[in-house]
């Protein structure tokens, strides 16, 4: 149904973003996992959220770290800088929601505006899903049971009635049809599955097999893998091996992996020398695996994978062939036999062939030979990447499980380090060198294996080509168990990084709360300071030196984690916690825990080492909550933030004095400027409230920065900061005026915001609304009488239409005498056109006060064909060609001295003499060449 609705949807030309939530598969499981999905959907049809992504990915790099409110946030972002689009999510309730800001996402998205945003969800009617989503949709549509078996029973008459050459089916269709509905009791599964079985049957007749049919979908199950495991010879053994591998893949496994790590047991997992692992695998277990288009296995349903796990069953433990049930597969057990499978087929030989790298190696420098030794040996990618994550979830500590992990880690050198190459490819990390197998068991959170190593080797600090050791490997990857066993062995907790980092930085980082907690007790210093600056830093980035623990979780929102510091921390260092670092970046729920403390409170109007104050930040990240919250708490809606050197400190007095810096208001006209692809990006409804939060907690709109600007003089710098053919200019002036910012307004070169225009921001709406404002269009600022048009056409802004429309004047003359059209002739990028429409209204024969008319000004050149044809229109407009300036010059000793030889040919084919001479006696002749 959902799919089909999809097709439909498209038909619309609207994006459709959609997700099928499946419980079998990991991938598919998980509300993290829709929102990555949803968001690689939506990337193509939003510029904005690829810049706001590019930016996320630089604080998170593995997109597994990121924060889950950061994700559910750019999603909401997304949404927001598409038009229209329809969202669909399939099988909530297949959903492993165990977040509640997924609820709160989804509540949010079912309250957005039906214009712009539908939100469709198909669930079975969970109690705790009804409950969290009540009031949240404006339509409920409940399948009732009454339809759902009528749809049913068609669906078997359908089915039935094309097996005209099945006599028998043909001869119980009624039959067929009424007791398979009845017992179907609401589940097409069940009726699918029986009808299948129905069909294929040739030994029992049709009567007998409706006698027998299973009263419930355990027994079904169990029939059919009954069934199949006769028919195909397979024995249950084997049946529950490839079950359970299907079941705890991390990712679903193709036939081919399944095939060769069948073939690598010594057992071959219960199946004969005669028997080929592929057909077994195709066939051993019937309709309840389906093989995909990629050749990929997958259960055929959620239900089919609860039955197998559910513990509360009543079957026999140990796979028997006489069985009446099926054995009960145990996660742990499982991912204990995966873990060993992973190690024998890593050991088999894979990595004969394998040269090893010298230290540290890229993945990229020998992928080609990664990807051919990986078509020799199908399932080493799987068993190389995920060994690591099924070692972590069998909780095994047995003898027999650490000897295999000894012989791979410890025992084979070669295949340890060929299996880094491998485990390192999956996310493109260089792999460092001196990397301790210690160092991989903290990685991956093996807290008994990590105590066997350390038995042995005794000393917790090794440290990796990165001076990582293994407890900042567990603080990195959040596990606190084995990090617990390393802080028994006296493992160090201040051992800082190649990037200055120590282990509590990462912690904090990471957001692990309960790994804080341990290193706090063991003595961390949540203020300490990271000592170098990363090795992947750019020159021109902002420094990292000196940030702390605490100030990482505040910039990244973990709140949790936050508190936690904070409650180690004395009175003195508490005092030094500033509430810009949570507001910079626009993490609110963090700066309201944050200003429960008085201490931190005091901070709020202070500046940082930058020179900001907390609510000049908020502004420019236009965060509107954090600017609300910061507002709220009495932040000082004027107070200004002044950019230092690093040399500078901050002086209030001085600020206050010389009016220096800008303003939060100043920072909110520059949200979203972006440059060389960094910056933040926000959404236009967001920028929009964070202004007008600002205004009316009563911000002044006629401070000045330094420059003596207004905020109404960024109008013009308005399009960096958002896509093509965004609205924001007229939002942003409109926005303004309104609430009284004054358009007459001048800066210290004496320009006022008309004066700001060039040629690629002239906007006849932005002009007409500042003239409706009361702005003079034709004010000459103080000193050089420059006009808006005049600074338009000096900055080759070659459409007057615009500011004639509002009331310019075109013939007012500058301090030199020079009109706009002296100043236009000037752009290399004139058109005939341009100059056609500048005549319409302008006076060419006005001279400046060397004695030039605008012709004079005309640039010359190699590409200037357009100009050339356009000195006609320049003498039909009364221009005279022999018009002198104070030197006695012709516009044709001008072109003698200046341009290429066709410009001179046009003036004299438009009359100009060529035997004029000036005031020295000097000819045209004599100019062209002296």
């Amino acid at each position: 149904m959902a799919a089909k609705l999809i097709r439909t949807l498209k038909e619309e030309g609207i994006p459709v973003l959609f997700f099928f939530a499946r419980r079998i598969i990991k991938t598919n499981s998980e509300p993290r996992q829709l929102l990555q999905d949803c968001l690689y959907q939506l990337l193509d049809h939003s510029v904005l959220l690829q810049a706001r992504l590019k930016t996320l990915l630089a604080q998170h790099p593995n997109v597994d770290s990121t924060p889950f409110h950061e994700l559910r946030d750019l999603f909401l972002f997304g949404l927001g800088t598409v038009s229209k689009v329809y969202v669909l999510f399939d099988a909530l309730d297949e959903l492993a929601i165990e977040n509640d800001g997924f609820l709160q996402l989804l509540q949010k998205l079912g309250q957005q505006n039906p214009e712009s945003a539908k939100l469709i969800i198909t669930s079975r009617p969970e109690a705790h899903l009804q409950t969290a989503l009540r009031g949240s949709f404006r339509n409920r549509i409940r399948l009732t049971g009454a339809m759902v078996d009528q749809d049913i029973t068609t669906y078997i008459a359908h089915r039935v009635v094309n097996q005209r050459d099945n006599h028998a089916v043909a001869e119980n269709r009624s039959t067929i049809q009424e007791r398979l509905g009845r017992k179907a009791q609401g589940l097409f599964l069940y009726a699918r599955l029986m009808l299948d079985q129905i069909l294929l049957q040739s030994e029992l007749s049709v009567e007998k097999h409706l006698q027998h049919l299973p009263s419930s979908l355990e027994e079904m199950y169990v029939s059919i893998l009954r069934e199949h495991s006769s028919r195909s010879g397979a024995s249950q053994h084997f049946q529950c091996w490839l079950l359970s591998w299907v079941t705890h893949a991390c990712r679903p496994l193709r036939v081919t992996e399944l095939a060769a790590l069948v073939n690598s047991c010594s057992d071959r997992s219960g199946l004969s020398s005669s028997q080929d692992a592929k057909i077994m695998i195709r066939t051993s277990c019937g309709p309840l695996l389906e093989i995909l288009d990629n050749e990929t296995v997958q259960v055929i349903h959620h239900s089919f994978t609860e039955f197998l796990l559910d513990s509360n069953r009543s079957t026999a433990t140990i796979p028997t062939e006489t069985s009446d049930s099926f054995p009960v597969i145990t996660p742990t057990s499982t991912h204990r036999s995966l873990t060993l499978l992973c190690v024998d087929y890593l050991l088999s030989g894979c990595f004969r062939s394998w040269s090893l790298p010298s230290r540290p190696t890229k993945p990229a420098d020998h992928e080609a030979d990664r990807k051919q030794l990986m078509v020799h040996f199908p399932f080493l990618q799987y068993a190389s990447q995920n060994l690591l994550y099924h070692a972590a979830n069998c909780n095994a500590n047995d003898l027999e499980f650490i000897l295999q992990l000894d012989s791979l880690f410890q025992n084979d050198r070669h295949s340890l380090e060929s299996w880094k190459d491998f485990l390192f490819a999956k996310e493109n990390q260089t792999v460092p060198d001196r990397l301790h197998p210690l160092h991989l068991a903290a990685q991956a959170g093996l807290p008994v294996y990590t105590q066997h190593l350390l038995k042995e080797h005794r000393d917790p600090d090794l440290a990796d080509s990165c001076n990582r050791t293994a407890a900042t490997y567990a603080c990195m990857h959040g596990n606190s168990e084995t990090l617990a066993v390393l802080l028994g062995y006296k493992a160090s907790v201040t051992i800082n990084d190649i990037d200055g980092l120590a282990p509590i930085h990462h912690a904090a980082r990471g957001n692990h709360v309960k790994v804080v907690q341990l290193l706090l007790e063991a003595g961390a210093d949540p203020m300490s300071p990271k000592s170098c600056e990363d090795q992947s830093h750019w020159i021109w980035r902002p420094s990292t030196i000196g940030k702390t623990p605490v100030q990482y979780a505040c910039e990244l929102g973990h709140t949790a984690c936050v508190l936690e510091l904070l409650q180690n921390l004395d009175l003195p260092s508490k005092s030094t916690v500033l509430p810009h670092w949570a507001s910079a970046t626009g993490q609110w729920k963090t700066l309201e825990a944050l200003l429960r403390h008085p201490v931190i409170l005091k901070n709020l109007n202070k500046r940082d080492g930058h020179g900001n104050t907390a609510l000049f930040l908020a502004a420019r990240r236009a965060s509107s909550e954090t600017v609300r919250i910061l507002l709220h708490y009495g932040a000082d809606v004027d107070g200004r933030s002044v950019k230092l050197n690093d040399s500078e400190a901050p002086s209030d007095l001085d600020i206050a004095r010389n009016g220096r810096g800008q303003t939060p208001i100043h920072a909110w006209t520059a949200a979203g400027y972006r440059i060389w692809d960094r910056g933040d990006v926000c959404s236009m409804e967001e920028w929009k409230r964070t202004g007008v939060l600002l205004i009316e907690a009563g911000c002044d709109l006629e401070a000045k920065n330094d420059a003596g600007q207004t905020a109404l003089f960024a109008w013009t710098k308005q399009y960096m900061c958002t896509p093509r053919g965004s609205d924001r200019i007229e939002r942003f002036v409109e926005i303004l005026l309104t609430h009284g910012a004054n358009p007459c307004a001048t800066d210290n070169k004496g320009d006022t915001p008309l004066h700001n225009l060039t040629g690629s921001n002239i906007n006849s709406t932005v002009i007409k609304m500042f003239v409706k404002a009361g702005a003079d269009i034709n004010y000459g600022r103080q000193g050089d009488l420059v006009t808006p048009l005049i600074s338009a056409a000096i900055c080759r802004g070659g459409d007057v239409m615009p500011f004639i429309e509002n009331g310019a004047d075109p013939n007012p003359q500058d301090s030199d005498g020079n009109t706009a059209l002296h100043h236009i002739c000037t752009s290399w990028s004139l058109r005939y056109s341009d100059v056609q429409k500048w005549l319409e209204f302008a006076d060419p024969t006005v001279k400046n006060k060397a004695g030039e008319t605008c012709i004079y000004k005309l640039a010359f050149g190699s590409d200037g064909h357009e100009r050339v044809n356009a000195i006609s229109l320049f003498t039909e407009k009364g221009l005279d060609l022999e018009s002198r300036d104070r030197r006695g010059r012709t516009a044709l000793h001008a072109a003698c001295a200046n341009a290429e030889p066709h410009f001179i040919i046009g003036l004299l084919e438009n009359g100009a003499n060529a035997k004029a001479i000036d005031f020295q006696h000097k000819s045209c002749e004599y100019t062209r060449y002296h």
